[in-house]
């Protein structure tokens, strides 16, 4: 289980008064944090070791069988999103993309309800088709 909160630093490509008020939010919170990791957050804009995103294809295709989750109201939903594309161009393994309408950042984890349990059973049908899909495989 991974999580990677901001992952390649999307909104920084976007004007700010196109940024959605969760984004306007949270985003500067998550790149203060990611600039106190970094040695030189100027000179790591493209340090996958920093912004996950930011792999090159070959590294992709070698992830794990991936599943990615955000939520309509996710300050990185743009994160996501571009991760996913770059994913699918790479033809790396992804499983599974699940956007819940309503949800807001960090869902999986604070909500409790039928959110969290769609975060939950989505989670385990994605890895039971994989695990199918393997074993159909091997016929």
């Amino acid at each position: 289980w991974l999580q990677c909160p901001m992952i390649s630093n999307e909104n920084a490509n976007v004007p700010y008064g196109e940024l959605n008020f969760f984004e306007k939010v949270g985003f500067t919170d998550m790149q203060n944090l990611y600039k106190m990791l970094a040695t030189d957050w100027e000179k790591q804009q493209s340090d996958f070791h920093l912004l996950p995103g930011r792999m090159p294809a070959e590294m992709l295709k070698k992830l794990p069988p991936t599943v990615v989750w955000t939520s309509e109201f996710d300050m990185i939903r743009r994160d996501a999103v571009a991760f996913i594309n770059r994913m699918e161009e790479a033809d790396a393994p992804l499983l599974d993309y699940l956007s819940v309408a309503g949800g807001a950042h960090g869902y999986e984890n604070f909500e409790l309800g039928p959110l969290r349990t769609l975060f939950h059973d989505s989670m385990i049908a994605a890895w039971k088709n994989y695990v199918l899909d393997q074993k159909n495989q091997e016929v």
